[in-house]
């Protein structure tokens, strides 16, 4: 039961009950269901993290989190003043940034800034006595505006904290048919749907295992798992469960919107209770619930539980159910995510297909007949001239055909690697030897600091190809400028291997975009430097492919510092 405690509503921005003062049981309950509350909050808002707060005095404490960065964690028991939730408590009313760091409001030491947090809304949450206690919020790390279907879902979910703080201080929970619904049965609930979606490959394998994890646990005789159909615009069902002989309700090949419990959830995107369905359809069916799936303000389909016997409409329950409805959402979106991803790959390897089979062709014929045109008797001087551009310009379309090729083997992981155990400073020493006449003409000096003795397991011929990238890409950007090999063995049982030029560098945010392919920096744009952008990407690959990492960096105080760590032999 909860109680108001004096100590804590003293202060002029909370009334309410201090966590601690609940009873045991409620605590639990409300910990482990503030975790699916933050979920659902998220997944309706299209947010990249949701949190539940309550009160604690005069400090804040975070029961409910999903899809915050590291760091978070420290944020238990700050003071309420220093936070954006602490307006929300303070006023007893929403506050929605689009931008913390253009809003006014926010205050400066709030923890959102060191945190990366941008984009806020938050809803106040109610105890028994209608008294402002916690908050329910969506959290972005981009500013953004929120959209009113968005903030509808936001404070929803804050209304269901209201509803559950309520129960809990009534206890209006104990007693039901299957008994207390126990901190015990809701985390054995959240554990068997969090492994089946875990270890499905789609929706139609994990559908039926969570429906019976709910079933099973939480007392209902059946379930259904709708979603929705975006070329009908109707639900079909995906998933179903009956317990056993218990009665469940015939299940239509599709429904409308606003049909039956699971369109009505579907339509009006929240939970709908239905406390006595009168034996519908001629079944012994008493009692029904249907939660949307959510995604961004709209749902995706309905999750539907029925019982025969007459059930009263439960926070707690409901609470967990809208938890569940948000983690299948979460699967369906990666599914979704890793399909569109399937798909791009499938199209880049046709589309590499007809360039290297469709283009290489025509481009070969080219240069073979620019080379005749060359050799002919009587031709003059500007004729082969114009053909030496023509030839030029062939090598290069071929040159550019080959390492998308070579990208795409890589990436796919059909390039065969020749492994074998090699001595770095040997690569790195024949590398500089084959870059010293182009580094002379650049007036580029070249220097090597190379510690002896550092072996590697990989493939020659693919480390060289790195290593030529890299001191070619340093000469060109360092014209009379110094190129410097270094290696070195490091304390993690890993060799570094660093190319760092003087030239005109990489901006600190375009380090890791420089590694995809096409991209060029903007320095290299406005300096028309060659390039097509795709050396980079390359060499990437082939590092990734040794079990190693590369990045990219500034060299203070100018130039690139290209950083290479590969495992030790």
């Amino acid at each position: 039961m909860m109680r108001e405690d004096s100590a804590v509503g003293t202060g002029p921005v909370v009334r309410g009950t201090r966590l601690r003062t609940f009873d045991p049981s409620a605590s639990e309950a409300l910990g482990s269901t503030a975790h699916h509350v933050a979920v659902l909050t998220a997944m309706a808002a299209g947010a990249a993290a949701g949190l539940v707060y309550l009160a604690d005095g005069e400090r804040l404490r975070m029961v409910g989190a999903w899809g915050l960065r590291d760091g978070w964690q420290v944020l238990q028991g700050i003071p309420v003043s220093e936070t954006v939730a602490g307006l929300v408590l303070a006023r007893r009313s929403p506050i929605v940034v689009d931008d913390v760091g253009r809003d006014g409001r926010v205050p400066p030491s709030s923890p959102i800034f060191d945190h990366g947090g941008r984009a806020y809304a938050g809803y106040p949450i109610a105890d028994g006595d209608g008294e402002t206690v916690g908050v329910c919020a969506a959290m972005d790390y981009r500013p953004r505006h929120w959209e009113p279907r968005e903030l509808t879902g936001i404070e929803t979910s804050a209304k269901l904290c209201t509803a559950l703080l309520r129960d809990l201080a009534t206890e209006a929970e104990v007693g039901r048919r299957q008994g207390p619904l126990d901190a015990a049965r809701f985390l054995d609930t959240e554990r068997a749907v969090g492994h089946a979606l875990a270890e499905a490959l789609g929706i139609e394998q994990a559908g039926p295992t969570v429906l019976r994890a709910v079933c099973s646990s939480l007392g209902w005789s059946a379930g259904e798992l709708w979603l929705a159909d975006d070329d009908t615009d109707a639900l079909r069902p995906v998933a179903t469960y009956r317990d056993g002989d218990r009665p469940g309700l015939p299940v239509p090949p599709q429904l409308a919107r606003g049909a039956g419990l699971a369109g009505s959830a579907w339509e009006l995107n929240e939970v709908v209770w239905v406390r006595d369905l009168n034996g519908i359809d001629g079944a012994t069916i008493r009692s029904g619930v249907a939660v949307p799936v959510p995604f961004s303000g709209s749902a995706l389909g309905a999750l539907c539980f029925f019982t025969d016997v007459v059930r009263d409409a439960e926070s707690a329950v409901t609470i967990l159910l809208t938890g569940i409805a948000g983690q299948v959402a979460q699967f369906l979106q990666r599914r979704r995510a890793e399909d569109a991803e399937l798909a791009l790959a499938r199209s880049k390897d046709e589309y590499l297909f007809l360039v290297g089979h469709e283009l290489r062709t025509p481009l070969t014929s080219i240069a073979s007949y620019t080379e005749l045109l060359v050799e002919t008797p009587g031709m003059d001087a500007e004729n082969v001239r114009l053909l030496g551009v023509i030839d030029r310009n062939t090598s290069r379309l071929r040159h550019i055909i080959d390492e998308l090729l070579d990208l795409a083997a890589l990436d796919s992981g059909h390039a065969e690697l020749v492994w074998e155990r090699l001595e770095l400073a040997t690569i790195v020493e024949a590398a500089l030897a084959d870059t010293r006449a182009d580094a002379d003409e650049a007036g580029v000096a070249l220097r090597a600091e190379l510690e002896p003795g550092l072996h590697v397991d990989g493939d020659g011929e693919r480390i060289r190809q790195v290593l030529d990238h890299l001191l070619r890409n340093a000469v060109t950007h360092s014209p009379r400028g110094t190129v410097t090999v270094s290696t070195a063995g490091s304390a993690t049982g890993a060799v570094d291997l660093v190319v760092a030029d003087t030239g005109v560098g990489i901006p600190d945010d375009e380090g890791v975009e420089v590694l995809s392919p096409f991209y060029r920096t903007v320095l290299s744009r406005e300096q028309q430097l060659p390039g097509a952008g795709l050396g980079l990407a390359l060499s990437r690959a082939i590092v990734q492919a040794h079990r190693g990492t590369i990045r990219l960096m500034p060299n203070r105080p100018q130039g690139t510092r290209a950083a290479i760590r590969l495992p030790r032999a």
